[in-house]
């Protein structure tokens, strides 16, 4: 949905974008995701609550569990070492996680819109000299990557 894109993304406070949602079924939109928006926060008339109640219809964050915290050693002055934690974005589980939420989306991000354009990609690769002896080339085993990241 739009506008829980615009309001995860682009900074949409959670009580316009109930109030666009209500707009929406005034004019006669009837669908099931629209309707459970335009209800937060009492319908509007609590306006304080509609982050609460929409983080509660959304559940925890997908990609949440693409994150992980690593402990890396950096060095200091005369030579300390010391270890910090940073948290990276692990882009296969971003991936996995895209597609059992939406197909349609990983489609439209990973794969130009298109499934058979992934096809038309390793094509216009054959004759790039970066690819020459590459173990890419081998179909197998992209198919095996796939498999093992979506399943």
């Amino acid at each position: 949905m739009v506008l829980l894109d615009l309001w995860a993304w682009e900074g949409l406070s959670a009580r316009n974008v109930q109030r666009v949602a209500a707009g929406f079924q005034q004019m006669g939109d009837d669908h099931p995701e629209v309707a459970a928006v335009a209800a937060i926060g009492n319908r509007g008339a609590s306006k304080e609550h509609c982050r609460r109640d929409l983080e509660s219809k959304l559940g925890k964050p997908t990609l949440q569990c693409a994150l992980k915290t690593l402990e890396l050693p950096w060095k200091e002055r005369f030579n300390k070492v010391k270890i910090a934690n940073a948290s990276i974005l692990q882009p296969h589980v971003v991936f996995h996680a895209i597609y059992k939420k939406s197909w349609y989306t990983f489609e439209r991000i990973f794969l130009g819109g298109n499934a058979s354009k992934v096809q038309q990609f390793w094509s216009d690769m054959q004759d790039n000299p970066q690819m020459e002896d590459h173990p890419i080339k081998d179909a197998s085993i992209i198919y095996i990557y796939i498999y093992i990241y979506i399943y």
